[in-house]
């Protein structure tokens, strides 16, 4: 069904900005862009789009990068004031 095929294809291309925001999250958010998205905004999209595919955000950090990209963005998120859900990895 085409349905299932598009909503797969938004899951891939979801999982891959995930591994984008791992290896460089100020990229992602850069602070100088009149499109920069605070942080907490960024990750609460995110959680939000995730649940919408049947995903869970904290889950793909977890378990997605190495252990650094994901110290580094749960530090980002943490000076944000974002919620770190620390999912421990499957």
């Amino acid at each position: 069904m085409t349905t299932d095929r598009v909503v797969e294809y938004a899951r891939t291309c979801f999982k891959a900005s995930v591994e984008s925001f791992l290896d460089d999250p100020h990229g992602m958010l850069s602070t100088g862009s009149e499109w920069a998205t605070p942080v907490a905004e960024y990750v609460e999209e995110c959680r939000l789009l995730a649940h919408d595919m049947g995903l869970d955000f904290d889950q793909l950090l977890a378990t997605m990068g190495t252990p650094h990209e994901r110290e580094r963005v749960h530090k980002l998120m943490d000076a944000a004031g974002c919620p770190v859900y620390a999912a421990s990895p499957s």
